[in-house]
């Protein structure tokens, strides 16, 4: 059991790539992204739904910080002989990982861009705008409500950071 949670973390962020982001040429209908959203939000609840249910000596060792977004990549093997990975690159990874990090910062384990957030169909509350580094603009961050905690609408951001 222990070692399907922690698959099931490790997972997550694989998952939020791949369902949150999506290559230029097979942008998906509306339908899919909001499905691609959803099954993003989903996984990533899911593994700290499975964190929090661990005994507390496991939970103390495990860390998880999950940041969702919604934009364009470039993916594939990228290396040499010696060494081939595939990963995914772009701006919009950089948001991901940029969010990431805030996790830590503001006391949230999961966060969420506008260009996620705008869609997501549970109630969200904004965290605030920071600026991420390597982005001149400052990004809204959402995260979902907890209890006693307001909801408010998202607006997508028009412009690029």
């Amino acid at each position: 059991m222990l070692s399907r949670q922690i698959a099931t973390t490790a997972r997550c962020r694989a998952i939020s790539f791949s369902a949150g982001l999506s290559c230029p040429s097979c942008a998906p209908s509306t339908a899919n992204r909001e499905k691609f959203k959803k099954s993003a939000l989903t996984a990533a609840q899911t593994a700290l739904a499975a964190l929090q249910a661990a005994p507390k000596q496991i939970q103390q060792h495990i860390s998880i910080d999950i940041a969702l977004h919604y934009g364009n990549v470039a993916y594939g093997n990228i290396g040499s002989g010696n060494r081939l990975d595939f990963t995914a690159v772009g701006r919009d990874v950089n948001i991901l990982s940029r969010l990431e990090l805030l996790c830590k910062d503001v006391g949230r384990p999961l966060l969420m861009t506008d260009t996620f957030a705008v869609e997501v169909a549970e109630p969200v509350i904004e965290i605030g705008h920071f600026e991420l580094r390597g982005f001149r603009r400052h990004q809204a961050v959402y995260a979902l409500c907890q209890e006693g905690e307001q909801p408010c609408r998202p607006k997508p951001s028009l412009a690029r950071a």
